[in-house]
């Protein structure tokens, strides 16, 4: 594996907003394809950015002299970038193609309108923008106007739901089930009739407030139609989850040249993960368990954990169990995983982990 490469999974995994935390549980990967590297999988890569500035929060920021840069190198690769409903339909109905790019950005942030819809419009690339309509409506910060919004909508910008109020959508200590499913049912509700009543319209495209989902927030976004993305990284591959597709973070810590164009040309596992979400740990650090049975080369599996560098990997006959080197202790922690394909790209798997009694620092 290139030395850099190994140096950007380490960088990655250790940003407590972006990085994923908790439990005890198996989650297990059946890979069911026999050609898994003569026949690579279609791969939708989705850059997840925030604000594009020189002067705002560093773990959420991409430099504008970056961000040009990194467009370029979308155009190098001669990937198409595709707005992102429609990506999303070629990838399951299997007319997306070898890969393809989707641009986001999470918030609505007056950088977006200023800074980076000019170089995107030079470079002629569709993108969404996930907005968390109380902000706007109460000009928070550096928010953009719905005037704005409304102009980048007839622009052909995507405009979807980040809730009303930017919550998390785990449950918040002593609040039981019952009350977080309604309180989170209430702000999609709001944010889906605020872009209705401002924009005209409110696409079923949700970003999780950072990153953070369980079963039972996953199973409320699939009741209202939604497909959901988190802030784990990787490429998604038809038969996800669609209620918890991966993004790959395009800040400045996590969008440097020298790694991005590995996750441009990765590779989705070639199969599905079957996740199920437990906010109590069981064992910690928790156990992710992936069927190798069908991967050529398993012994190329590389993982990484949360802060802590290199995970342990043992085997069960072809199960890989993947395991930290040390207790997970933030809220938001993440095991990345890697394995070498035939072309030298690399399938990428991350699975997040939340701890909800741990409260952001």
């Amino acid at each position: 594996m290139p030395v850099c490469l190994l140096r950007f999974l380490w960088v990655s995994l250790i940003s407590p907003l972006i990085s994923l935390s908790l439990v005890g549980l198996v989650f297990v990967l059946p890979v069911g394809i026999s050609r898994a590297h003569a026949s690579e999988p279609a791969a939708l890569v989705i850059l997840q950015y925030h604000h594009i500035d020189d002067d705002t929060p560093a773990s959420t920021s991409t430099s504008p002299a970056l961000f040009r840069q990194q467009l370029q190198l979308i155009q190098d690769t001669g990937i198409p970038v595709l707005p992102l409903d429609q990506a999303l339909q070629q990838l399951e109905n299997g007319t997306l193609g070898t890969r393809a790019i989707a641009i986001t950005f999470d918030d609505a942030y007056i950088s977006i309108h200023q800074v980076a819809r000019p170089i995107l419009r030079e470079f002629g690339y569709p993108y969404t923008i996930f907005v968390n309509t109380d902000a706007v409506d109460q000009r928070l910060g550096r928010m953009l106007s719905w005037e704005q919004l409304r102009e980048l909508a007839a622009e052909g910008v995507i405009l979807a739901n980040h809730s009303a109020d930017h919550s998390h959508f785990l449950p918040a200590p002593g609040e039981s089930e019952t009350a977080r499913d309604e309180r989170i049912r209430d702000s999609l509700l709001k944010a889906e009739q605020r872009l209705q009543a401002e924009i005209g319209k409110a696409p079923k495209l949700f970003a999780y407030p950072y990153g953070e989902f369980d079963a039972g927030s996953a199973q409320i976004l699939e009741s209202m139609g939604y497909i959901a993305f988190g802030q784990h990284s990787g490429p998604a591959g038809q038969g996800m989850n669609r209620t918890s597709l991966p993004r790959f973070p395009a800040s400045n810590a996590y969008g440097k040249l020298e790694s991005l164009r590995e996750k441009l040309l990765s590779l989705p596992f070639p199969a599905s993960v079957a996740i199920s979400h437990h906010t109590i740990p069981v064992q910690n650090p928790p156990t992710l368990q992936l069927d190798m049975m069908a991967m050529p080369r398993p012994e190329d599996l590389r993982c990484f954990a949360s802060g802590s560098g290199q995970a342990t990997v043992t085997w069960q006959g072809t199960q890989a169990q993947i395991t930290a080197s040390r207790p997970l202790t933030q809220r938001r922690e993440r095991y990345n995983c890697t394995l070498h394909s035939a072309s030298g790209k690399y399938f990428w798997i991350s699975q997040p982990w939340f701890n909800p009694a741990i409260a952001e620092r």
